[in-house]
């Protein structure tokens, strides 16, 4: 979804914008350090983050981005879920 270059992230009081490759940027990241309070988290016991998803609307184009397991080692796979 070449086209579609906006994503939000919903915060308390508010929404976050981001262009989508800065938004799957920052779900990959280790902010504020890799561990268990990390975006991409990793836990000790194993456990963390286990997918990642995001959604693309600009206009009439929907698409949806996915990827399983940790989003620092794994890509996402977009699919164009509907265009009017």
């Amino acid at each position: 979804m070449e086209g579609c270059t906006v994503g939000v992230i919903h915060i308390p009081g508010g929404m976050l914008f981001f262009k989508n490759r800065d938004l799957a940027n920052l779900l990959r990241s280790h902010v504020p350090d890799k561990g268990e309070l990390s975006i991409c988290n990793h836990r000790q016991d194993g456990g963390g983050t286990e997918s990642s998803h995001i959604i693309q609307i600009q206009g009439d184009c929907v698409g949806w981005s996915s990827l399983i397991g940790y989003p620092c080692e794994n890509d996402y796979q977009t699919a164009q879920l509907f265009q009017g």
